[in-house]
């Protein structure tokens, strides 16, 4: 078991190190605007919050997500790996993502989740969701998808959590 989690590992740093991410495309000042946002977003608890919670975005944000689709998905991830490991820096566990009390995904209120489960169809979006969709939910996709560890802030974010539940003897996997 050991063994089996150091190769897992050793593959996670060598998707890093490989060095795919220093061949840049082109891209779409929509694209531009979310790496921007996704890789300086840092999580931070609101006034009167207990724990970090996603934060509220701009219109150019917003509009970015819904232009892209599936090409936001990783930068998507990068905000909930940061999102999850700054939870479980600050209180061992992940919580509910969603701002409101209703068991489904709000695309208004809610859409960097909303975007998130529609790219990746992890659940139906417009049926009742019951259990907690919690800020795990970037870290989960990326264990399924190691592909996804060849964006160099992923592939760092998901080393931080990792060592983090090693250090504090979190389970996350």
């Amino acid at each position: 078991m050991l063994y089996m989690k150091r190769a897992q590992a050793l593959v996670i740093i060598l998707f890093i190190n490989s060095g795919f991410d220093k061949v840049l495309p082109v891209q779409s000042s929509s694209e531009t605007v979310l790496r921007t946002f996704a890789e300086n977003y840092s999580p931070s608890k609101e006034k009167g919050e207990i724990y970090p919670s996603l934060p509220n975005i701009d219109s150019s944000v917003r509009k970015a997500i819904y232009s892209l689709d599936k090409a936001s998905e990783k930068y998507l991830t990068l905000i909930l790996l940061k999102l999850y490991h700054s939870q479980l820096k600050c209180c061992n566990q992940s919580y509910e993502l969603r701002k409101n009390n209703a068991f489904q995904i709000d695309s208004l209120r809610d859409p960097l989740i909303y975007e998130f489960v529609k790219i990746t169809n992890l659940y139906p979006l417009n049926t009742s969701r019951e259990m907690l969709i919690h800020s795990g939910i970037g870290y989960e996709w990326v264990k399924k998808h190691p592909e996804i560890l060849k964006y160099k802030p992923v592939g760092e974010a998901y080393l931080e959590i990792r060592k983090l539940s090693k250090e504090r003897k979190i389970k996350v996997d």
